[in-house]
This record gives structure tokens, sequence and C-alpha cells, in this order.
């Protein structure tokens, strides 16, 4: 019988071991929990109204800037800077980025509305502790309320 040389035997990676998805996806898991327990429910509920906000302020500036350069434009005409054909033209390209911002400032009142109006009435399932006390909720409502009509102001 022949002797087998066991140091030429290579060895085979082991299964076991957690692949890089596997390790991914329990780092995401980890910062969500993390993110959760430190910020909690309330915190990512301010986070969105904020951001909704945010939203909401940016389309207002940019509808203001095309406000002033609606004036621009009609200045330009009137001085006779620019032919009919022109002027008309850069009024309909206006008026289609003023009609955007206009929808996303809409969105960005209607998101807010939204997160408003869960925070308000949150937890939904009607138990366990308010997120926050019952003038803040009515607060968070009456705003909600607002957002919706500025939306519809729009």
């Amino acid at each position: 019988m022949a002797k087998e040389d066991t140091g030429k035997i290579q060895k085979l990676p082991s299964t076991d071991q957690p692949s890089k998805t596997d390790k991914l996806k329990k780092a995401l898991k980890s910062a969500k929990d993390f993110t959760v327990e430190n910020i909690g429910k309330r915190g990512i509920l301010t986070i969105l109204i904020i951001i909704g906000l945010s939203i909401l302020a940016i389309s207002l500036i940019m509808i203001g800037f095309n406000q002033l350069e609606l004036q621009d434009i009609n200045q330009m005409n009137n001085l006779g800077l620019l032919t009919n054909q022109e002027y008309w033209y850069r009024i309909y390209e206006l008026n289609k980025t003023i009609a955007v911002n206009t929808m996303i400032g809409q969105i960005g009142a209607i998101l807010t509305a939204v997160f408003l109006i869960i925070s308000a009435i949150s937890p939904i399932s009607g138990k366990g502790t308010p997120y926050f006390s019952e003038y803040v909720r009515l607060g968070l409502l009456a705003f909600g309320a607002l957002m919706v009509y500025v939306a519809v102001l729009l």
C-alpha cells in the first residue's frame, strides 16, 4: 500500500462563512435598527415633515425666480428688444416652467400635510402612547389643513 501525501491536499473554502451580500444585509439592518432606536418614530416623522416643507420651499423660491424672469421678458418686450415671435415663445416656455414648479410645490405641500396628519393621529392602531401631546397634535392637524389649502391655492 502506498502512503498518500497529505501535504499537497488543497483545502476548499468553507461554506459556513457569511457571504458579502449577507454581511451587507446585516449591516443595513443594524443601521436601520440603530436609526429607529436613537431617533424614534417621532423623529422620523419630524424628518419627513421637514423634507416635505423643504420641497415646498424650494419650489416657491423657483416660482419667485420665474416671476422675476417674466417681468424681465415683459420689460424687454416693452423696450422693443424682442420680436413678437420671440416674446411669445419665451412666455410659453416660462409658463411651462412655472407649471412644473407649481406641481412640485403642490407635491411638497401634500406630502407635508400627509405626514402632519399621520403624526397627529399616531399611533394609528389607537393602542399605546401618542407620539405628541394633545395640544401639539391639534396644531399638527391645523397645520396639515393649512398645507392642503396651500396645495390647492398653488
